[in-house]
């Protein structure tokens, strides 16, 4: 069972100081600055393709950690808001900005009921990896938030952790996440919004009969061995060239070939929705 209090400490606790490295993903529980710096870079160039934003647009941000996406989108020119629970995150998340000489609109406050007004509208509504921490019986709530804040002819861009065999649940300690098949995002939004793009976000081309975690974790324990300085120091480069990569990984999956890669099991997924 989801506990918001819970989400709340554990984040707390386990955010990055690694605040020298900007490429990193702060407030995430990712250890590995190989392994951050890779995804920040295949998600921003892949988002980046599909996706232009608009210098002066008003961007909501919400559940924005540290701001990893609300500086994102403040560097190509939008008017961002950043919402955050925890004020740890929301403090990170001005430093992040300012340390880059962006302005950011940073409120402390919850997804469920956002510190905004009904008048406060915006162009795009950003929300990234936090429907998977939030309970079965809310997710209406959370649609009603943004069809209340996005504007007429708005857009919704959503990356949520998904299982396509799933649901799914991981609980670890104070750790505690939900998996939906990657359907039930886009039959949430589908009566205010029309979906656009949905795809995965990030290549899993793994070996066969391993899933993503089990070859990035055992990648991570090489200790001094090849592993972890390729993990480190290759794999943040191959950002550059994800999107092809997923080009490739869907033709071999579709084709007689799918039998040479393993499941990937939870999978970044990506979408983009218009408002109706």
């Amino acid at each position: 069972m989801i506990d918001y209090d819970r989400i709340h400490s554990f984040y707390d606790q386990h955010r990055s100081e690694r605040e020298d490295d900007p490429d990193f993903l702060r407030g995430t529980i990712e250890s590995s600055p190989g392994i951050a710096r890779f995804r920040n870079r295949a998600e921003s160039r892949h988002l980046s393709r599909v996706l232009k934003v608009e210098p002066g647009q008003r961007v909501l941000d919400l559940g924005a950690g540290t701001g990893r996406w609300s500086v994102y989108f403040a560097e190509r020119g939008a008017r961002v808001t950043a919402v955050e629970l925890a004020p740890s995150l929301a403090r990170g998340a001005e430093k992040n900005a300012a340390q880059r000489g962006l302005a950011i609109d940073v409120r402390v406050g919850s997804i469920l009921n956002p510190p905004l007004t009904a008048e406060d509208q915006f162009d795009v509504v950003h929300i990234g990896n936090v429907l998977v921490y939030i309970a079965d019986a809310d997710l209406a709530r959370v649609r009603d938030v943004v069809k209340t804040h996005c504007a007429p002819c708005g857009m919704l861009v959503l990356r949520e952790p998904v299982n396509p065999h799933g649901p799914s649940e991981q609980s670890e300690h104070d750790y505690h996440a939900i998996f939906r098949r990657p359907e039930r995002y886009a039959e949430l939004f589908a009566r205010d919004f029309r979906l656009l793009y949905q795809r995965t976000t990030v290549s899993h081309l793994v070996p066969r009969g391993h899933d993503t975690q089990s070859v990035v974790s055992g990648m991570r324990g090489g200790g001094g061995t090849w592993k972890k300085p390729l993990v480190e120091h290759v794999l943040p480069l191959v950002g550059y060239v994800d999107y092809a990569l997923l080009e490739l990984e869907e033709r071999l999956r579709a084709g007689a070939l799918q039998g040479l890669l393993g499941d990937p099991g939870v999978i970044q997924h990506f979408y983009i929705f218009a408002r109706r």
